[in-house]
């Protein structure tokens, strides 16, 4: 019995000593910084952008064989699809009505559009921002006069 309990402590103390030589991972590295992911984001959009803009022919010599009907078809279709995915990322960005930017900007005024502008990187939150404080200048005037 006292065997082999010394032998299930010394497999414990090995394991124990194993996870010891592993060294911790260090705060700032990371296999995918925002760097890369932006210039990753980057390069796809530019790949989108020039496939949808490809002739068959040019895609024929790329793929290295011709297309039939149906490949033809389901090519045009793909960029017509692309098309409109760029069309709609290109002008995602300063569209559309952002409750919590307006929300933080009426209610905190300058100090949320502050916060919207340190903390936010999206655009249209820091857009409807200083409307919402807009607004809330237009209501504290109102209240002096």
């Amino acid at each position: 019995m006292k065997k082999i309990i010394a032998l299930l402590l010394l497999a414990a103390l090995s394991l124990q000593v194993s996870f010891a030589a592993l060294s911790p991972m260090k705060p700032g590295v990371s296999a995918t910084t925002e760097e890369t992911a932006k210039s990753r984001k980057q390069l796809e959009k530019l790949m989108m952008d020039k496939i949808s803009k490809m002739t068959i022919k040019e895609y024929e010599v790329i793929r290295g064989k011709k297309m039939n009907v149906f490949e033809r078809l389901a090519f045009k279709a793909t960029q017509k699809k692309l098309q409109k995915q760029l069309k709609k990322e290109g002008s995602g960005d300063s569209t559309g009505f952002n409750v919590g930017g307006f929300l933080l900007g009426l209610l905190l005024g300058l100090i949320g559009v502050l916060l919207a502008f340190v903390f936010s990187k999206d655009k249209n939150l820091r857009k409807w921002t200083l409307i919402g404080w807009g607004v809330w200048v237009v209501i504290v005037l109102l209240f002096i006069i």
